[in-house]
């Protein structure tokens, strides 16, 4: 049964980030072609339309750097493309069921930019999920930076 819920779950938030970067690819296309470049992009309109019905309503984000946002915040970073970035690779995964409830907890590896910032690097993200009539949907999302240069003074008194 876990490994159900688990599969469904990561199928979900394949499928998740990938509307949102088939939004965002179909928007550069659409934009060498001519298109109006003040507008927002009918394909990351669409995959706004897609996603959010998946993103609960009352939704909060806190990013790496402890700035939290909810969901308008990130209607605006899909429709505009900055909310998706140009390698996204998931790594590690746990999910946790809880009820109709599940904490998803992975790593990923990006590269990109964010306000004309580099955000490159690894982050470990959760993500709190509950199972709704039309699928699951996203309650909760928090994001940290990995440094790899430190240690935990308990984790490393373990190691020894």
């Amino acid at each position: 049964m876990a490994d159900d819920v688990t599969n469904d779950v990561l199928k979900f938030w394949s499928d998740y980030e990938a509307t949102a970067r088939t939004g965002k690819n179909a928007a550069r296309v659409s934009l060498m072609r001519g298109a109006e470049a003040s507008a927002t992009p009918a394909p990351l309109v669409a995959a706004w339309d897609m996603i959010q019905p998946h993103v609960d309503d009352n939704y909060t984000f806190v990013d790496p750097w402890g700035n939290v946002s909810g969901k308008n915040h990130l209607e605006e970073l899909i429709q505009s493309g900055e909310g998706v970035f140009a390698e996204y690779k998931r790594g590690e995964h746990v999910v946790r069921q809880h009820g109709d409830t599940v904490i998803y907890v992975s790593a990923v590896t990006l590269s990109g930019q964010r306000d004309g910032q580099d955000v490159s690097g690894s982050y470990r993200e959760t993500h709190t999920l509950v199972k709704r009539d039309h699928g699951w949907v996203v309650l909760a999302s928090q994001m940290t930076k990995i440094d790899p240069g430190h240690v935990h003074p308990l984790m490393a008194a373990r190691k020894q």
